[in-house]
């Protein structure tokens, strides 16, 4: 018998990942078909600033990435010549919008973090 699915996603990079992984917390039933035989994790890593926190709390995986990445502290921005353009100190900090986040993560992490929180016959490998 053949399975049916609510939504097909085409693609298990981050964006796939995080939509199918809202949509299944709020029920629908998705499936993704990802070309590769397995996850890619193509570079190394990304820094995600306080709005991209919040996203990974409502999917229910922020506190789980933030386990296993850093809380940056400062951040300083040179040029290519090697100039401190700037120097700022980010930890405690509050914005409009309220406290400043942000961690450099590791792709392969947030990928295994938000495939792991998805039911196992969610992904359809090539």
């Amino acid at each position: 018998m053949e399975a049916i699915e609510d939504i097909v996603i085409v693609g298990a990079g981050l964006a796939g990942l995080a939509t199918v992984l809202g949509l299944h917390r709020k029920g629908i039933k998705c499936l993704i078909l990802e070309a590769s035989p397995e996850l890619r994790a193509s570079g190394f890593g990304f820094t995600m600033w306080t709005n991209a926190w919040r996203a990974m709390d409502a999917l229910g995986i922020g506190d789980k990435l933030r386990e296993h990445h850093v809380l940056g502290e400062r951040l300083t921005i040179l040029s290519t010549s090697g100039k401190t353009l700037s120097d700022d100190r980010i930890s405690g900090v509050h914005g409009k919008s309220g406290f400043l986040e942000f961690r450099c993560v590791k792709r392969d992490i947030l990928l295994k973090t938000l495939k792991d929180e998805l039911p196992t016959d969610t992904i359809r490998y090539s």
